[in-house]
């Protein structure tokens, strides 16, 4: 009885200690953003004792088209096709690729057509009504025509969530036992920003598990990326991820996966 009390007590100290132990430095969690519908991922391994590298990843969902901005989209795309040139122009697109689809869905979709012969009934009839619209444009070659289309176009991208992930490597060096921030590098962001990455991995207290803040400025805030200025891009806010989850609630028919990441 003595070695089986000696044992428990043995493991009743090295439960308590062990987990005080393995989180002095971060090592491996899952962290979330539930605003940005988020989760980061972290695995880091020690480089020396006041040093980690870290593999990270964040995977994210979001709406193909913005649910609490489709009246500004539809407008602002019927805006750009105010003049008659453009107008023109995609009333000819339209009737372009009305023969083909009308083929292929006219009068039903051929059991032979592989592309489209596993669609759920949702996405036939989705089919259908760009089928029909496109007729209505190509007959009517007006305004309301277009703009009818365009509305259905925008309704379904708002139903359609993308999931997207990006990963990336950073070294964080240990500021306090609680906050380890990204061992200071410039690197750049399109070959113009030159991003100053200021992340950190923080700790509440010893009874939860590490929060990861993103946080990065340019050093170059006045250049341009596809219509934003680097200072919008890296404004220095900082993004908390959170170790705890709830779930979110999104409105999605439809889930794409983006290839691009």
């Amino acid at each position: 009885m003595r070695f089986a009390a000696s044992g428990l007590i043995i493991g009743a100290v090295c439960a308590l200690a062990g987990p005080a132990v393995a989180q002095k430095a971060p090592g491996i969690g899952t962290t979330h953003n539930r605003d940005l519908v988020s989760e980061l991922t972290f695995a880091c391994r020690a480089i020396d004792a006041v040093e980690v590298s870290c593999e990270i990843k964040e995977t994210w969902v979001e709406y193909k088209s913005n649910p609490n901005q489709i009246e500004k989209t539809v407008s602002d795309i019927v805006a750009s096709l105010s003049g008659e040139k453009e107008k023109a122009e995609f009333i000819d697109d339209a009737c372009e690729v009305l023969p083909d689809i009308e083929d292929r869905i006219g009068e039903g979709i051929k059991a032979d057509d592989q592309e489209l012969s596993d669609l759920s009934p949702k996405q036939i009839a989705i089919l259908e009504d760009v089928l029909l619209r496109l007729q209505n444009i190509c007959t009517n070659k007006d305004m309301p025509s277009i703009e009818a289309h365009i509305q259905h176009f925008v309704d379904i991208e708002t139903k359609t969530c993308v999931v997207k992930s990006m990963s990336w490597e950073r070294n964080f060096r240990r500021n306090t036992d609680t906050i380890w921030t990204a061992v200071a590098d410039q690197s750049k962001d399109g070959g113009i920003c030159g991003v100053v990455t200021l992340d950190r991995l923080e700790k509440k207290d010893q009874l939860f598990g590490w929060d990861y803040v993103k946080r990065s400025i340019s050093s170059n805030p006045n250049e341009v990326i596809l219509e934003q200025s680097c200072a919008q891009r890296h404004d220095g806010v900082e993004t908390r991820y959170s170790n705890d989850s709830t779930a979110v609630e999104m409105n999605c028919e439809f889930i794409e996966f983006d290839w691009l990441y």
